[in-house]
């Protein structure tokens, strides 16, 4: 059963022991009420069960509500849709359980969202943090134009997983995260419901910090072009597709650009590890797309060899360049 005005936080979670209980007190220490906490522990083979059992024991409150969900190791995807299913929240939050919320995120997001239609969901900024979280900083993102589509600002910007506050049937029309999705889940996901029918309206203000772990918050090597080269291509052939169904087959001069410089630039990253076949994939696709020769990226003389000679010489050209450069 919804209840109504209820947040359901879901907080999936891969050993991150030293972690879970800052992304819990960020919810405990939210202005809103009611709210439930819904963490879904992935396999973890580290001590966060007790860890939050201990946690959740101590904090017990009317309104506040800590559920723990342990399932067989199966992606971060998979844990959100877990606890998609679990929650009874009319509305969704979704927090890394490294990452932290502001102590009114819910508060701001809440009133702003009530403000808004049955299909339109309230987004905001993120925040970056230290490996020890003292030290914040906003990182605001860029609002959408007056004149831009939902779809083509999804398009360009990806709103990180903990920004947006969901309405529990909207992602439920979309049947939550595409769990076959290896890279940018939140990504297609918001794709996914710009495609539906659903808009994105944004609301100034840090929602959620983000942890740099080790200094850096990069793609893990699992998923680097060099390792797995087909979720890079899947991110862009996705994109396409989903664009020409937003459009009804009919894009933007504007979109086909994103669309081809996506291709374009995954094809050179490709290229680069000698990943031949799917660097010709992609550079192929950034032709059927390209409205001019605006989406070809790179330094002056690589574009002039592109354009000459075709991007898979001209990289190779490139590269030689460097070697005898000494880069």
């Amino acid at each position: 059963m919804v209840v109504m005005g209820a947040v359901s936080v879901v907080i999936p979670t891969f050993n991150r022991a030293q972690y879970v209980t800052d992304a819990l007190e960020s919810v405990w220490a939210q202005s809103y009420r009611p709210v439930e906490t819904i963490v879904v522990d992935d396999g973890s083979t580290d001590n966060t069960a007790t860890i939050v059992d201990e946690w959740a024991d101590a904090h017990q409150e009317d309104g506040f509500t800590v559920t723990y969900r342990y399932q067989e190791n199966a992606g971060a995807p998979s844990a959100r849709n877990h606890g998609l299913q679990v929650a009874s929240g009319q509305w969704i939050k979704f927090l890394d359980s490294d990452d932290i919320l502001h102590p009114e995120a819910l508060t701001a997001q809440i009133e702003a969202s009530q403000k808004l239609c049955e299909d339109e969901i309230v987004f905001g900024d993120l925040g970056r943090m230290d490996e020890d979280g003292t030290e914040q900083w906003p990182d605001p993102v860029e609002p959408p134009a007056l004149d831009e589509s939902t779809f083509a600002y999804l398009l360009n910007h990806i709103l990180v997983t903990p920004t947006p506050l969901h309405r529990q049937k909207l992602l439920e029309q979309v049947e939550g995260f595409r769990e076959d999705v290896q890279k940018g889940q939140e990504y297609d996901l918001h794709l996914r419901l710009a495609v539906s029918g659903v808009d994105f309206v944004y609301e100034p203000g840090v929602v959620a910090y983000k942890r740099s772990v080790g200094g850096q918050n990069t793609i893990t090597k699992a998923n680097s072009v060099e390792k797995n080269p087909d979720a890079h291509v899947f991110t862009q052939d996705n994109r396409a597709q989903l664009a020409r169904r937003y459009f009804d087959g009919d894009i933007p001069r504007r979109v086909r650009r994103m669309l081809a410089t996506g291709y374009w630039v995954t094809g050179r990253q490709l290229a680069r590890v000698q990943h031949w076949e799917r660097a010709e994939y992609c550079f192929e696709n950034a032709g059927v797309y390209a409205v001019d020769t605006d989406h070809i990226v790179g330094p002056a003389p690589y574009r002039w060899f592109a354009r000459g000679i075709g991007p898979i010489r001209a990289e190779n050209a490139l590269s030689f360049v460097k070697r005898l450069l000494g880069r």
